[in-house]
């Protein structure tokens, strides 16, 4: 897989941070290496299950990022189905259990923006745009 293009870059980037987040350990209450804390219903094999079965949905977001023109009143249209597609790949691996759905909206969003924002000349690494464009594209 090439990690230069940009969609495949933003989408590692943001399996690498779900993977990262679940492996911090301690985490009390939460899943981490060590327990599933307050949850019953996952593990961290879970979180593992479910980050390499949503991995592409990242890389498809920037992709559909690249692809818009402009931020409007339809952006968030033109991503919602790869959330929805998204979600049910995450129930499908992980037995129906919701692992990563505010991950899913938010990040999903976050690729979005990211891949809009994006130049080869001059890739955005601007916090505060990239958050602005991200509040344009969930408006």
């Amino acid at each position: 897989m090439d990690f230069s293009a940009p969609h495949q870059r933003i989408g590692a980037l943001c399996t690498l941070s779900l993977l990262l987040e679940v492996s911090a350990t301690p985490k009390p209450g939460l899943v981490d290496r060590l327990g599933s804390g307050a949850h019953t219903d996952m593990d961290f094999s879970t979180f593992l299950a479910s980050a390499a079965a949503i991995a592409p949905y990242f890389t498809a977001c920037a992709q559909a990022g690249l692809a818009l023109p402009q931020v409007d009143g339809a952006s968030l249209g033109r991503i919602r189905p790869l959330g929805m597609a998204c979600e049910k790949a995450m129930l499908a691996a992980t037995g129906g259990v919701n692992t990563h759905k505010g991950a899913v909206f938010t990040l999903g969003v976050l690729c979005g923006a990211i891949g809009r924002l994006w130049s080869a000349e001059a890739p955005c690494r601007d916090p505060e745009r990239i958050l602005t464009e991200c509040a344009s594209i969930a408006a």
